[in-house]
């Protein structure tokens, strides 16, 4: 009777357990890409509130769209997510600047829009912790994402649309 170490040798002989290693090793470079894609995620979240400095915002985006690129996370999420982030700064700008930058609630960000940012990020989230489903579904977050910016106050979505278009 065979066991599972002559089984082993058997298809180690022919081949077989480089290609296993061969495909082991390439998921354990996916997830560490999509690791990646989280950690960058959980930057732009932290960045969205306006600092003086303003660079580690744009430093943060442009690395969560690298790693998103290179872990196959479907762009247009990654990018609709952005305009989201890009919206919610650009109102903590805002606010800072009304306020003079020295009041305790300065840099805030209207809870409308930090509740579709916050929303997306964790579609994209989603779409990374299950790259197939996250695929497969899409066009149905894509939808979700359009509706929620739909339902914003009219000064909000013409932000959205704005940076959508000029970036």
């Amino acid at each position: 009777m065979t066991d599972v170490g002559d089984i082993a040798a058997l298809l180690a002989a022919f081949g077989f357990g480089s290609l296993g290693a061969a495909a082991i090793g390439r998921a354990r470079e996916q997830r560490g890409a999509r690791a990646r894609v989280l950690g960058a995620l959980h930057e732009v979240e932290r960045r969205r509130w306006y600092d003086p400095d303003g660079e580690p915002f744009v430093a943060a985006v442009m690395e969560l769209q690298a790693a998103a690129l290179v872990a196959r996370v479907p762009r247009r999420l990654v990018e609709n997510y952005i305009v989201a982030a890009r919206v919610a700064y650009g109102l903590s700008h805002d606010n800072w600047e009304e306020r003079g930058g020295d009041d305790e609630f300065a840099a805030g960000i209207a809870s409308d829009v930090a509740n579709v940012a916050r929303m997306m990020s964790r579609v994209v989230a989603d779409a990374i912790w299950r790259p197939w489903w996250g695929r497969i579904g899409a066009r149905r977050h894509l939808r979700r994402m359009e509706a929620a910016v739909a339902a914003l106050p009219a000064r909000y979505a013409q932000r959205f649309a704005s940076i959508r278009q000029y970036g």
